[in-house]
């Protein structure tokens, strides 16, 4: 079937060629590589800043200041934007229509990535602290890091790989790099770079730290 067939009056074409219809919501048209694009380009409080501040540098952020286990939740706690835009909450609330199709598309997505929905109290307070640090900088002291859109993209989908892996914890058994294997002695989050970073005692027995993707539970 053509893709031009596949359309109705309440679909849209996403990034990677699919055909999302908001009346339907089928988890085969929902994929992270569409989200974390979208959310790239999608601007935090309306735009109305000096430069894009994008959703999805946002999301890497609660990302990171989240327990492990919280971590993918925390970072497709707005992935409803990559279908629906972000909407500033003063105008949301005076939409209904608008939250409950929201809503509905936040449980398609948290159905496809078996996330919580509604969001955890964790994963919302979060939310908050960051959007008063994110207005503080942006708007009151103009210290605000600007992620193109570019490496928004990249980073979403770094933390992605990152959080979808299996959850450890301080004191696990670990193996790094060819075969050694020590404890797990913290894991500490780098907001600059928006990921966890893991410490360890390495064969020297010196302190040491990598990132998710090179330690395993051993």
């Amino acid at each position: 079937m053509k893709l031009d067939q596949q359309y109705t009056e309440h679909s849209i074409r996403t990034y990677s060629g699919k055909v999302f219809d908001l009346t339907v919501l089928d988890p085969g048209t929902i994929c992270i590589e569409d989200i974390a694009h979208a959310l790239s380009f999608v601007p935090r409080f309306g735009g109305h800043l000096d430069k894009l501040y994008s959703v999805a540098q946002h999301s890497v952020m609660v990302a990171a200041s989240v327990a492990p286990e919280f971590a993918l939740e925390a970072l497709l706690h707005d992935a409803s934007e990559a279908y629906l835009g972000d909407m500033p909450s003063p105008i949301k609330k005076l939409l209904p229509d608008y939250k409950a199709l929201e809503s509905r598309v936040m449980e398609a997505i948290a159905a496809k990535f078996k996330i919580n929905y509604p969001l955890s109290p964790e994963v919302k307070q979060s939310d908050r602290e960051q959007l008063t640090l994110e207005w503080d900088a942006a708007v009151i002291d103009k210290t605000a890091t600007y992620w193109t859109s570019e490496y928004a993209e990249a980073m979403f989908l770094e933390a992605f790989k990152l959080a979808t892996l299996e959850v450890l914890r301080a004191g696990d058994p670990i193996e790094v790099g060819d075969g050694f294997k020590t404890l797990l002695d913290k894991i500490e989050y780098c907001p600059v770079a928006g990921i966890p970073l893991y410490w360890f005692y390495n064969e020297a027995g010196e302190y040491r730290y990598n990132v998710r993707e090179f330690i395993k539970r051993a």
